[in-house]
């Protein structure tokens, strides 16, 4: 896989745990996550054979 192509799988879980730290627990967030969006939710469901 070329890095250029990795970078796509990479990226997109690091935002979403900078943002799931960051906003934790605020009601005055700048930006709205779904109840169940939050970082620890996805690895969560690590090993989960029905996630898309």
């Amino acid at each position: 896989m070329d890095g250029s192509q990795f970078k796509n799988y990479v990226l997109v879980p690091l935002f979403v745990k900078y943002i799931s730290d960051k906003y934790a627990g605020q009601k005055d967030a700048q930006i709205d996550m779904s109840p169940d969006g939050s970082f620890a939710d996805m690895v969560a469901l690590k090993g989960d054979k029905k996630i898309a």
